[in-house]
């Protein structure tokens, strides 16, 4: 039983993890900073951005 409660406390990490980088990355698409700097600085085209964004106003409706 232990082992399921080990996995499960596991499994909530990962999530909570998983979490944070999606509002991150809700967040981040959501500034011109941010966006910004994506372009700039880490090679993401602005039409990537685009699809992002439409994929999150997608979910979100």
């Amino acid at each position: 039983m232990k082992n399921a409660e080990v996995n499960d406390g596991a499994m909530l990490v990962l999530a909570q993890k998983w979490a944070q980088a999606l509002m991150g990355v809700y967040t981040c698409v959501g500034s011109v900073e941010c966006t910004n700097w994506l372009v700039s600085e880490q090679g993401v085209s602005e039409a990537q951005i685009t699809e992002l964004k439409d994929i999150i106003n997608k979910a979100n409706s």
